[in-house]
């Protein structure tokens, strides 16, 4: 699977004030695109800045009868798409 995520808020206390989105592809085929709220609100007084890109995603473990994990062939990431296009080549 390949994620691209732009973080973005429009409930921001500073900062940009801008949707975030999220596209998924899978075996090169887009299955997914979402537009909206994505990540932490960025609050004036909030004692945790936020440091860097951060991105969590998974299911509600509590829900999946039996055992469950995730497993990763590999993992890569870059800040743009022209940097992820030539990481997705060297492969």
């Amino acid at each position: 699977m390949v994620y691209r995520i732009k973080p973005g808020r429009t409930d921001n206390e500073y900062g940009p004030r801008r949707p975030g989105e999220i596209d998924i592809w899978a075996n090169g085929q887009k299955i997914v695109s979402v537009r909206g709220n994505i990540g932490a609100t960025l609050r004036k007084n909030d004692p945790r800045p936020l440091v860097g890109p951060y991105f969590k995603f998974g299911t509600y473990r509590l829900r999946i009868p039996g055992t469950f994990h995730f497993q990763f062939d590999e993992f890569s990431q870059a800040s743009t798409r022209a940097g992820l296009g030539q990481i997705c080549a060297a492969r």
